[in-house]
């Protein structure tokens, strides 16, 4: 038997190793629908494709949303609020889903360990994430770019 630590590596490296592979030959649970959120909620044009201009944007209005009380911080507290955020767009069920990797990854960007994220935090982190998606480095990220931020967030 290996110890905890040891099976989290191995479980980690071989999602690492064939993410990719796995990513284009099956659909990853809440990938298309967290695409669709966030495709709704950034495209502009509505052309399925984000550009950096857009990304900013719906960051922001993001950022916005999830600080619910206006201290330019977003507690762990008012992450609990999201869930029901995403739910108004795609369903309860379907929030139940995506709303785990949305908050996985909003914690993450508390680089000072302060257990909030401040919009500095957020925006540097969601620039970050930009270019990590954009696979191709096209400056824009498309639908089936975006299907693969649950592997990337490994």
């Amino acid at each position: 038997s290996y110890p905890m630590g040891m099976k989290l590596f191995w479980v980690g490296f071989v999602f690492s190793v064939f993410g990719m592979a796995l990513s284009q030959a099956i659909d990853i649970p809440g990938s298309s629908a967290l695409a669709g959120v966030i495709l709704n909620q950034y495209d502009n044009n509505t052309n399925d494709i984000l550009d950096a201009g857009e990304w900013q944007t719906g960051s922001e209005d993001g950022y916005s949303k999830l600080d619910q009380n206006g201290d330019g911080k977003v507690s762990k507290e008012e992450t609990k609020e999201i869930s029901g955020i995403v739910a108004n767009e795609v369903g309860e069920v379907t929030a139940k889903l995506i709303s785990p990797i949305i908050v996985s990854a909003l914690l993450t960007f508390d680089k000072d360990d302060d257990k909030e994220v401040t919009e500095k935090e957020f925006h540097d982190e969601m620039d970050k994430l930009f270019k990590m998606l954009d696979t191709n480095s096209d400056a824009e990220v498309t639908r089936k770019e975006l299907k693969l931020l649950p592997l990337k967030l490994l």
